[in-house]
């Protein structure tokens, strides 16, 4: 029997399957970086930072430091301060006052020394000392917030603005810790030079029972995106925008959100969505992290991370879903908005929490169906597509189709609205897209790598259809096919 041809695949498909992936491979990565890169555009802007602080006035009594004990005393200027506390001490176990003058002077101390300590003791405690007084003011909480509406409408944390009787305490702690920092720096460390660990926390524990608020003001201040880079609180808080509170949940378990308000023109606004993302849909939280950070100066431009949504669980009080995913995010990042693939926010950041035992660092966010409720009962006309937002996309647009010109005119065009991180992006378009004189552009740079991989497309479409020709041209033995049995003889 004569060999048989080999049945072979369609060359031309392989050949066309080769060029046509070639010619899609640099527009897939493409399509994906500008999705991301756009995305980070629409959305950034519309995210800041949002910082609590308050100004107080502390009013402590003035204090005696008595070395040999390395106590600290309400400080009378007519007697000896730990002689007064004693006595005082000796009064309340309704000892007689014979009885305490006997004790007292079997230790040393003089009729010259107890009878003004005596006249003290008998007195209401405060009465006779100097009350000293600590102005300050300073950022207790800060997280991020994100703008639902042109008109000033802002979305972020409860926890992030709301002070309640918890937090006072907390606030009481960290303007104590101020306070010690300047009594040690007038006194050189209370005269001893260096720090002590005993001595600091008994002039704590004086302080935090002794001293209470003349006032305590609260205001929640939003920071506006700009090219300058804040060296100190100071000079943060001067640049910041008040901003009012018109509705706020509690701290979670309870409904953590809050809608705040400012006064400072038209902002672009982003879109939310109520639909729950998957579990697997990929997600990006957008943010102000302090570990994002890496030095002493304060910034203000927001850090875009992405993750995926891990699980869909409920909250401690069973009232409402909270979503797990694992975008990086920290402290600072509360209040920030969790954005979908179309730009759409679909949660708030909220939660992350660490265990060292069971391992792992798991991040949460809250849904916005539990802000959009304060929305609808405040009238905030949010999703609507306004001339600001749509003016700003299109510049965003103008700026990934290389129209860097177009872009620059429709953003002059926003009257008050300004962003470092739109003015960067503009910026890197026109390097991108209209390079200096001697520098090659990427516009150049991405074709060449498109005529570069048809190219190579092609060649080894090629080679496939020359290897394979060669496997067709070359013969092969087939086994022989068995002998067919003799035919019968014929019958007589």
């Amino acid at each position: 029997m004569p060999n048989q041809p080999r049945k072979h695949r369609p060359t031309n498909f392989i050949f066309l399957s080769a060029v046509i992936l070639s010619l899609l491979a640099p527009f897939i990565v493409l399509g994906q970086s500008n999705l991301e890169e756009n995305l980070a555009a629409y959305s950034i802007p519309s995210v800041f930072q949002v910082v609590t602080v308050v100004n107080v006035s502390l009013e402590y009594p003035k204090y005696y430091f008595d070395a040999d004990s390395r106590q600290f005393y309400l400080y009378y200027e007519s007697a000896n301060s730990a002689l007064v506390e004693y006595i005082r001490y000796l009064i309340e176990t309704n000892l007689s006052s014979n009885a305490i003058r006997e004790q007292l002077k079997s230790v040393g101390w003089s009729d010259e020394d107890i009878n003004p300590a005596f006249t003290i003791a008998r007195q209401p405690r405060l009465s006779g000392v100097k009350i000293e007084s600590f102005d300050t003011g300073r950022i207790v909480a800060g997280g991020s917030a994100f703008a639902v509406s042109e008109e000033g409408y802002l979305i972020t944390n409860a926890h992030v603005v709301e002070v309640d009787s918890d937090t006072e305490e907390y606030v009481k702690s960290l303007i104590l810790q101020d306070l010690l920092d300047k009594i040690y720096q007038d006194t050189n460390y209370l005269g001893y030079g260096y720090y002590d660990y005993e001595i600091d926390t008994n002039l704590y524990n004086y302080l935090r029972t002794e001293s209470t608020f003349n006032s305590f003001e609260k205001s929640v201040l939003i920071v506006p995106s700009s090219e300058q880079i804040f060296s100190d609180e100071k000079t943060l808080l001067e640049k910041a925008w008040p901003a009012e509170i018109k509705k706020a949940g509690k701290a979670y378990p309870g409904t953590d959100a809050a809608v705040l308000k400012i006064e400072k023109g038209k902002i672009p606004a982003l879109s939310i969505s109520t639909a729950l993302p998957k579990v697997g849909e990929r997600v990006f939280a957008i943010g102000f992290p302090q570990a994002a950070n890496l030095t002493q100066r304060i910034e203000n431009e927001a850090t875009l991370t992405s993750g995926i949504v891990g699980a869909i669980r409920r909250s401690d009080n069973d009232d409402f879903d909270v979503v797990q995913f694992d975008a990086s995010i920290g402290s600072g990042s509360s209040g920030g908005p969790v954005i979908n693939g179309r730009g759409e926010v679909v949660g708030i950041a909220t939660l992350s929490s660490f265990s060292f035992f069971g391992g792992g660092n798991f991040n949460y966010f809250l849904p916005i169906k539990l802000a959009q409720s304060f929305l609808d009962d405040l009238r905030v006309d949010y999703n609507a597509k306004k001339d600001l937002s749509i003016s700003y996309r299109q510049a965003v647009d103008a700026m990934a189709e290389g129209k860097c010109d177009v872009a620059r005119q429709r953003l002059k065009a926003l009257e008050g609205f300004s962003s470092h991180f739109i003015t960067r992006a503009l910026s890197s378009c026109f390097e991108k897209y209209q390079p200096e004189s001697g520098r090659i552009s990427s516009g150049f740079i991405f074709w060449s790598v498109v005529v570069v991989s048809v190219i190579v497309g092609v060649f080894i479409g090629f080679l496939v259809m020359f290897w394979l020709s060669r496997r067709r041209a070359l013969p092969r033995d087939y086994p022989p096919s068995p002998p067919y049995p003799p035919a019968p003889p014929p019958s007589v």
